[in-house]
């Protein structure tokens, strides 16, 4: 008997489905995302632009007000000269108008109070007070205005204004001859009342005047 020779089966190879596993692919790195470009906060520069316009404006604003000033002042010094001016002016044109006035009371008659008499043609009585108690001892007219400034300053210088009653006059011996009728009836004389009483030393009227030189 013949031997055959077994030969050992070779397992049979069947097909094996190999799983195909689809390969992803490979996913990209995303990219990082681009950073902004940092913008720096322009706050500060606007206000710092601000702080110069407003410096600006404010040197303005004192410019135009150093020349208002200077403009005021430029007009008040003016004002004053010209102030002065006119007071100059109108001193001169006061003083021309009296020396105007001046010429024509020259030229007029003095007359009232103001009218001179001769020294012979008063009182006696008058005339020697007057002589003796004027400033101007070699008088040559007497007026009512001259009589009543001599007698004030003889009241003055004898101290004879009433202290109690300062418009009355205490009167002296020198003046109870000058005003004897306000002496007689024991009337006071004032300041105020002596140009009637003194009427009586000067003549009443100038025909009267005439009437006696004629």
């Amino acid at each position: 008997m013949s031997s055959k020779k077994v030969l050992a089966k070779k397992p049979i190879k069947t097909a094996t489905t190999k799983k195909v596993i689809a390969s992803t692919p490979e996913q990209e790195p995303e990219p990082e995302p681009e950073s902004e470009p940092i913008v720096e906060d322009t706050g500060a520069e606007e206000s710092v632009a601000g702080d110069d316009q407003s410096d600006d404006l404010l040197e303005q604003i004192d410019e135009e007000i150093a020349g208002l000033e200077a403009m005021r002042k430029d007009l008040t010094n003016r004002i004053q000269s010209l102030r002065k001016i006119r007071k100059g002016v109108n001193s001169a044109v006061k003083k021309l108008n009296k020396k105007k006035h001046a010429k024509k009371n020259n030229n007029k008659t003095p007359s009232g109070i103001n009218m001179a008499y001769p020294v012979d043609d008063v009182s006696k009585i008058l005339s020697s007070f007057m002589k003796s108690h004027s400033e101007n001892k070699n008088i040559e007219t007497i007026s009512r205005i001259d009589a009543l400034k001599a007698i004030n300053k003889y009241v003055k210088d004898k101290n004879l204004q009433n202290k109690t009653k300062k418009t009355e006059i205490n009167m002296d011996a020198t003046l109870k001859k000058l005003f004897p009728t306000l002496a007689e009836q024991g009337n006071p004389l004032t300041f105020t009342g002596i140009m009637k009483p003194l009427g009586q030393h000067f003549p009443q009227s100038n025909k009267s005047q005439s009437s006696s030189s004629s």
